[in-house]
C-alpha cells in the first residue's frame, strides 16, 4: 500500500485513547479498517475488555511478554481485529 493513503487515527472510547489503523488484506484487492491498538494501565479492565472482545469471536491470541505481561490479538465477532495489552 503507498505510504500516502495509510490511515491512522487516534481517538478516545471510555476514557482510553486508541490507536485504529488499516490493515490490509493480502487475500483480495480490499482494504479493511480492522480494529485499534489499547493500552490499559489497569489489568483488571483490560482483562474484561478482553472478556467481553472475546465472547463469540472468530480468533484470541492471548500473549505474554516481559515488556507487555498481558497481550490479546483478537478478531472479534464481527471481523473487527484488535490488540490489547497493558502499559
Amino acid at each position: 500500500m503507498p505510504y500516502d493513503t495509510h490511515i491512522h487515527i487516534i481517538m478516545e472510547i471510555h476514557g482510553i485513547e486508541v490507536l485504529l489503523n488499516q490493515d490490509e488484506d493480502f487475500d483480495s484487492d480490499i482494504m479493511r479498517h480492522d480494529g485499534g491498538l489499547w493500552a490499559f494501565d489497569d489489568d483488571d479492565i483490560l482483562n474484561k475488555t478482553i472478556e467481553i472482545l472475546a465472547e463469540n469471536a472468530i480468533d484470541v491470541k492471548m500473549y505474554s511478554w516481559e515488556h507487555w505481561p498481558i497481550a490479546a490479538y483478537i478478531t472479534d465477532k464481527y471481523g473487527v481485529k484488535w490488540a490489547l495489552h497493558n502499559y
